[in-house]
């Protein structure tokens, strides 16, 4: 089971792009994939004030978009990196994927910001997902909509 596993992970191909080099199809693919979790993003485009700065990473499973997240870079609002945006598609979720795609965003997070501490933000449901992948719950959030959230940090 877990040589499959490392097997069907290894098979993945990951893909940084900026967001001004993201095409059609790509933007066209992140939006619905995001559509299929978050509700908030049921309306079009899919974009947000963050795109343009960030780091944007496609997982790839025989060139179908299985995983999507961005590193936001520390600015004016954010004095640190800030992952965002995480998903797995349906059909790939608790089977390491997940552990894949943040493990990518933290290793370019620490890479390209290394005197930072990297943070994500978390809903109830995927708290124990972040602490697992050593992720320290930093303060609790509720949002305009009234939404609790969980802001973590990572320092590794």
């Amino acid at each position: 089971m877990l040589h499959a596993l490392i097997h069907v992970l290894n098979l993945m191909k990951w893909i940084w792009l900026k967001y001004d080099d993201l095409d059609d199809s790509q933007l066209r693919d992140i939006s619905e994939l995001r559509k299929s979790f978050f509700e908030a993003d049921q309306q079009d485009p899919v974009k947000d004030e963050y795109d343009v700065m960030s780091f944007h990473l496609l997982g790839l499973m025989n060139s179908d978009l299985v995983a999507y997240g961005r590193v936001i870079p520390p600015h004016g609002e954010f004095i640190n990196p800030y992952l965002s945006r995480i998903i797995v598609a349906e059909k790939f979720r608790k089977k390491g994927f997940g552990k894949a795609l943040v493990n990518e965003l933290s290793k370019k997070s620490k890479a390209l910001f290394s005197n930072k501490i990297t943070k994500v933000s978390s809903l109830a449901s995927t708290l124990s997902f972040y602490k697992k992948h050593n992720f320290i719950e930093d303060k609790k959030v509720i949002d305009e909509a009234g939404v609790e959230h969980f802001i973590l940090l990572k320092n590794d």
